[in-house]
């Protein structure tokens, strides 16, 4: 791939993969042939920011499981989460950031 390709790309993940992951990313990206570009631009990426607002706004409804696509601790979290006075929810605003730049790797992963 080209290097204007592969800085693109850094430029649109940066914020929605971990930080650590990057020179690996990098690295696979500058290895990949030129068809992974567009596959690249269409895979689902989950945004950082929309996950948190989903959990600080939705999360006593498990919105933020429902987006990322964990339905079985989102059905969870709906019927045990009052148990837990809300602590679920707060725990849940910084787990689903990471759980949200965990599958984003993973989808652009399965790509490369």
């Amino acid at each position: 791939m080209t290097k204007e390709k592969v800085y693109t790309l850094l430029v649109k993940y940066k914020d929605m993969v971990d930080a650590n992951e990057m020179p690996l990313l990098k690295e696979m990206l500058e290895e990949a042939d030129e068809e992974a570009y567009e596959r690249l631009m269409l895979i689902k990426i989950y945004d950082v920011n929309m996950v948190t607002m989903f959990s600080v706004l939705l999360g006593g409804f498990s919105g933020d499981r429902f987006y990322l696509g964990d339905t079985g601790l989102a059905v969870a979290k709906l019927f045990l989460g009052p148990l837990t006075c809300g602590i679920w929810n707060i725990v849940d605003i910084f787990i689903c950031q990471k759980r949200a730049r965990k599958k984003n790797l993973a989808n652009i992963l399965s790509v490369l």
